[in-house]
């Protein structure tokens, strides 16, 4: 898709993230997504990972997640989208059934309805404001559809002044994209939630 940037057309492809695609991932992650905060330049999308997330974060270093995450793409475990600029990875939405993350999994849901959840939005600094987040908001949504999901949710931040509070994307692009509010997460987030 072709989008109009300060006057210039930005070509953005996204693709869903495959075994095929993880030196994108990995380059992403090594030299683009973290440019602007290299404390969470070791995450490597692992975070969240339902397996081992209860206390240990503290414990795991860069090489660790990298590697984790290498294997977790390769089992089809670790699932989202990544957007190209150019040819180049500019952006990623980690994008996962509900089962798989430990991010919103204290929220009711309809027990026999599969549930994908957005556990991070990120955009190469210097291609934010350009509508890539949306972009891979939709393509996620469509994927999730296509899966049989019947319902998609994100955990946006109330309120916050930096990028990085608005990682789970930012409220009102979920707001102008369907999803209604269900309850507040927790003191700094709310459960927005979309039927497909």
């Amino acid at each position: 898709m072709e989008k109009t940037a300060g006057g210039a057309k930005l070509n953005v492809e996204v693709k869903k993230l495959t075994p095929e695609l993880v030196e994108s991932f990995l380059h992403f992650f090594d030299h683009v997504a973290f440019q602007d905060n290299e404390k969470w330049a070791s995450c490597y999308c692992h975070f969240y990972r339902r397996e081992w997330a209860d206390g240990e974060w503290g414990e795991r270093g860069a090489e660790e997640n990298r590697e984790a995450a290498v294997q977790w793409i390769k089992a089809n475990g670790l699932n989202g989208y990544l957007a190209f600029a150019d040819g180049e990875p500019v952006g990623w939405c980690h994008a996962n059934d509900a089962g798989n993350v430990v991010k919103g999994n204290h929220i009711e849901r309809e027990p026999d309805a599969k549930t994908g959840v957005f556990a991070c939005f990120i955009v190469a600094p210097d291609h934010r404001g350009k509508g890539i987040a949306t972009q891979l908001l939709h393509a996620a949504c469509e994927g999730f559809k296509e899966d049989g999901y019947a319902y998609v949710e994100g955990y946006p931040a109330k309120q916050g002044e930096t990028v990085q509070h608005h990682y789970h994307g930012p409220l009102a692009m979920y707001e102008e994209n369907g999803f209604a509010l269900v309850t507040d997460y927790d003191d700094d987030n709310v459960v927005m939630r979309k039927a497909l």
